[in-house]
């Protein structure tokens, strides 16, 4: 406490702070009462004895005279030494212009000030007949909102009394030689009581237009004649006000009216907007809409204080009890954006809170259109635990506009929310708007889901991201795919190479040909920014994955020659790699081939035919007999020879110029090679070349020149025949019967595991190769059965050899 009172003071309920200003005996103070603030005023009667009666006339006005441009009374006490007298806060206008000249410029803060000045004066001439004999600066205090309160009412008397104070104390009040009007100019107050109540406040109030458009004190009644700097729309009231007699004077209530005319000086639109509000209650729908656009378009040109303290908190009375709607929201958060930070807590905070869970939707839709102006001055904790739950229910709403507007509040509050409410609860909403019946909304809902991933955790992020904007890319609605691709470009820095290659591009590339232009346009300007990435990335990475890949020059064929020699490929070869994983099957085929070979010698004893059937084209090279399968026993041959590794033939007889015609003998070849069956000896043979493939990346592979067997099935390309399939029989032969000569000339065909010329009928596995000779015995027919099951047996182990080769390039 700064200011004490003397132990005589009387009671009172005030706690006094620091002293504001000391004028005509008055010490002010800033206190408070109950923890509210107050203005307290203090007369020290020892030091001013003689001005006890001023200070009691004073505290006796204000108790029993209540206007509202009249300072307002809270309470007060007195006895023999002092008077208290406790009012609202207010500020001597004096102290405020001398602190801010900026307001002396101000013409709306003055044009107010004038009329609740002249209406407290109206009032008190005119509704009850005193006269206030003290009006000027000194006695006029402005209030937090700007709004100007007569103060000052030692002297205020009724010039009716026996006695008015008026007259005795009149001319000792300080300064009132200046402002005294010309018939009390010798300093005799006495002519005042024959002269007309309002004639000394005409004049008064005419030197208070003076002093206030001159931003000067009054020297001297000569001065009262300058016009230059009074507004003209005042200038006849002014003139009027300050006639030299005063029956012929203008009273203030008479001038006040006139100036509240049409093109008077009262009818400025700030005045009418403070007006209309303070009756803002009683007004009817369409004129509380009408005045709200009114406020709302011209916030900008009034006061600050006025709308803070003013304006504000009749709106905010109008929004929760004077039905004003939605159209308040607007003007509020404009006046919200001039608040401290304590002021915005305490005053529009628990508003908005209170909004936001109204189940009004203009109200929602508003507060959703303005959450930029105040969100930075929100706390994060109210807006998560209090704000977030009510706003989430306008994703759910079935009014599409609430639902868009809820949608694009996203964006603003994000930064805001804690990590649980965005990488959860928030995405689950955005999920459902993401197919909103809506496509405007479904757009929106991909815009910014790409506008929050910066907010979001890299779990969510890699969770969510490609999966919801590749859901957009199938959208009928263009903007959305669109939206789609946009957002795919602007996250791109979030996506691992992995992920552009194997999910960002092939749904972006289902749009390169979409029936829109613009989006085919965007889709090509994605696939080259992910595709410089990628090409960045591969570039970066090493020629060879060292922990799984198995070099091609590392295998070697049973022969001696390695895959990499028998292929002849170059190290940069676009095809190096399919080149060695073949030659890699080849020669671990061959591999197993060799080992099975004492094995199948035995299968190489039976009695050669005289005569049999020879092919006329490439030799058919097959290891297991099986179409399509490895051979990895071929000869040598040079003119197309018949090398069957694993197969049964009936009794094939190799020459070392080709096959023999049919029904003639060929002579023996002089390598080793039964003349009964068949070696099943691996040889070493090159590889397929690297220029043996076709360039089409859709093409199957060209036939080899060499006598290896591809490991290609005829019948999808790539060895997927059924292992396990019987061979085929010609139809009405068996095994050992005699064709007919028909059916010896259709099978006179080659057979080729890579299919070449024309194919027969007649499967490489089964009987191609039977003899057309004479009848066999039956001890005969036995051994060739026997054999062929041993060859069977044969088969089915090299099948699962080369099914196992096949596992390990693999």
């Amino acid at each position: 406490m700064f200011g004490l009172f003397s132990s005589s003071a009387p009671a009172h309920p005030f706690t006094l702070g620091e002293t504001v200003c000391e004028s005509g005996g008055w010490t002010q103070h800033r206190a408070t009462k109950q923890q509210t603030e107050v203005s307290v005023f203090v007369f020290d009667g020892t030091k001013n004895k003689d001005r006890m009666p001023l200070a009691r006339n004073a505290l006796k006005r204000l108790k029993t005279l209540r206007h509202p441009d009249m300072l307002g009374f809270v309470d007060g006490a007195e006895n023999d030494n002092q008077v208290i007298i406790g009012t609202e806060p207010v500020t001597p206008l004096s102290l405020a212009l001398s602190r801010d000249p900026s307001l002396a410029e101000d013409q709306n803060f003055i044009a107010l000030g004038l009329y609740k000045i002249a209406s407290a004066v109206k009032f008190l001439n005119a509704d009850v007949s005193l006269t206030h004999g003290n009006i000027r600066i000194s006695s006029i205090y402005i209030t937090k909102s700007g709004e100007w309160k007569l103060g000052g009412l030692d002297i205020l008397s009724n010039l009716k009394d026996p006695q008015p104070l008026l007259i005795d104390w009149g001319s000792r009040m300080p300064d009132s030689y200046k402002y005294a009007p010309p018939e009390l100019g010798n300093g005799v107050w006495s002519a005042a009581a024959t002269n007309p109540i309002a004639a000394i406040d005409s004049w008064a109030f005419g030197c208070l237009i003076y002093e206030l458009f001159n931003n000067t004190t009054l020297t001297s009644r000569e001065a009262l004649t300058n016009l230059s700097k009074i507004p003209k729309p005042l200038v006849m009231a002014y003139k009027h006000l300050l006639n030299s007699n005063p029956k012929a004077r203008a009273d203030v209530a008479t001038v006040f009216e006139k100036c509240k005319s049409p093109n008077g000086y009262f009818s400025n639109e700030f005045i009418q907007v403070c007006l209309a509000l303070e009756q803002f209650s009683i007004k009817e729908a369409y004129e509380k809409d009408q005045f709200l656009n009114k406020i709302n378009a011209s916030l900008d040109t009034f006061p600050a204080d006025f709308c803070k303290h003013k304006i504000l908190p009749e709106l905010i009375k109008a929004l929760e009890f004077g039905g004003a709607g939605a159209k308040a929201l607007a003007p509020i958060l404009k006046i919200g954006n001039k608040l401290d930070n304590a002021e915005f807590e305490s005053l529009l905070v628990p508003i908005l809170v209170k909004m936001f869970a109204l189940p009004d939707r203009a109200i929602r839709v508003s507060l959703c259109e303005n959450f930029g102006g105040f969100i930075e001055r929100l706390n994060p904790k109210i807006l998560n635990d209090k704000i977030f739950t009510n706003l989430s229910t306008g994703f759910n709403d079935t009014n599409a506009v609430v639902r868009e507007c809820t949608l694009r509040s996203v964006l603003v509050i994000a930064p805001k929310l804690n990590e649980r409410l965005i990488n959860n609860d928030l995405l689950r909403f955005l999920a459902k708007l993401q197919g909103d019946e809506e496509p405007g909304i479904r757009a929106n809902t991909t815009i910014c889901l790409g506008k929050l991933a910066s907010h979001l955790n890299e779990a969510t992020r890699k969770k969510v991201l490609i999966a919801a904007f590749a859901r957009s890319l199938h959208d009928p609605f263009p903007p959305a795919r669109n939206a789609g691709l946009l957002a795919f470009q602007a996250t791109h820095e979030y996506y691992s190479p992995q992920e552009i290659a194997q999910k960002v591009i092939p749904s972006i590339s289902q749009l390169l040909l979409d029936p829109e232009r613009f989006i085919r346009t965007q889709a090509f300007k994605n696939m080259d920014l992910f595709l410089k990435k990628l090409e960045k990335h591969s570039s970066s990475m090493p020629e060879h994955d060292e922990k799984s890949a198995v070099s091609p020059t590392g295998i070697t064929a049973s022969g001696g020659t390695t895959a990499s020699a028998a292929t002849g490929a170059q190290p940069d070869g676009w095809a190096n790699w399919a080149v060695g994983a073949i030659s890699s099957t080849i020669a671990t085929a061959a591999s197993v081939a060799a080992s099975s070979a004492a094995a199948a010698a035995v299968a190489a004893t039976a009695p050669a035919r005289r005569t049999s059937i020879s092919s006329e084209g490439g030799g058919s090279n097959n290891a297991g007999g099986k179409v399509g399968s490895f051979n990895a026993a071929a000869g040598p041959t040079s003119n197309g020879s018949s090398a069957n590794g694993g197969g049964f033939a009936g009794s094939a007889t190799t020459s070392a110029q080709g096959f023999g015609s049919n029904g003639s003998a060929a002579p023996a070849r002089p390598n080793g090679v039964a003349t009964s069956g068949m070696s099943l000896k691996p040889k070493a043979v090159p590889l397929p070349q690297v220029s043996d493939w076709d360039d089409g990346w859709d093409e199957k592979p060209k036939k080899s020149t060499s006598s290896v067997a591809s490991p290609q099935s005829t019948k999808n390309g790539w060895g997927d025949d059924e292992w396990d399939a019987q061979p085929a029989k010609p139809a009405g032969l068996g095994f050992g019967q005699m064709p007919s000569a028909t059916a010896t000339a259709s099978r006179a065909s080659p057979v080729s595991s890579f299919g070449g010329g024309a194919t027969s009928s007649v499967s490489s596995f089964g009987v191609s190769n039977l003899s057309i000779g004479s009848e066999l015995s039956t001890g005969d027919r036995e051994a060739e059965k026997q054999r062929k099951r041993e060859q069977l047996a044969l088969l089915r182990e090299q099948k699962k050899a080369a099914i196992a080769a096949k596992k390990m390039n693999q």
